[in-house]
């Protein structure tokens, strides 16, 4: 019977260890897994944007012939709020973005022009946070950012798209990271 007791506590002993953490990951991703189950509270009030960028690539395919552009844009510039409340889950934005974009195209060659009249969600928004991920819906336009850090002053987030469109037999495919900067 000792046998029996000393075999049950010691496959008891060995159960609880083994699922105190993920053994496929680091203590330091382990502490950052740990940071991204946000709690809604670090989350909630009004962040101010001071920064947007972007990179990606369009490819346009029009009668056979495949162009790609690569994209660039930064400097961000604007008067740009979002504002995270609960009991509703609603984000509000006040406020629009201007960007300053750089195309390359395949043969190397530089276009810039100025994207104006941005935000990264409409007026109002329900929003649900999962782990790190926040969903942001508003009348069936889903936007996913991924949240790269939530302190008490800093939220970034990270939205990539990928959209395919065809318009007069030309389609493209928009591929694009962007990382929004919010502080308190």
């Amino acid at each position: 019977m000792k046998i029996l007791k000393l075999s049950l506590f010691a496959f008891l002993t060995c159960l609880v260890i083994s699922c105190s953490t993920d053994p496929n990951l680091t203590e330091d991703q382990n502490t950052m897994t740990a940071a991204a189950n946000l709690a809604d509270a670090d989350l909630l009030g009004t962040w101010t944007g001071i920064d947007v960028s972007y990179s990606g690539s369009i490819t346009s395919i029009a009668s056979g012939i495949t162009t790609v552009q690569n994209i660039q844009g930064a400097n961000f510039n604007g008067e740009y709020t979002v504002t995270f409340s609960e009991n509703p889950d609603i984000v509000t934005r006040e406020g629009i973005y201007s960007i300053d974009e750089e195309t390359t195209d395949s043969s190397g060659n530089v276009s810039t022009q100025v994207i104006d009249n941005l935000n990264l969600i409409n007026s109002s928004t329900n929003w649900i946070l999962v782990d790190n991920e926040l969903t942001m819906d508003s009348s069936g336009k889903i936007t996913t950012a991924i949240i790269l850090e939530n302190t008490s002053n800093s939220l970034i987030l990270r939205v990539d798209e990928n959209t395919n469109s065809t318009i007069n037999g030309v389609s493209e495919t928009l591929v694009k990271s962007s990382v929004f900067t919010f502080v308190r």
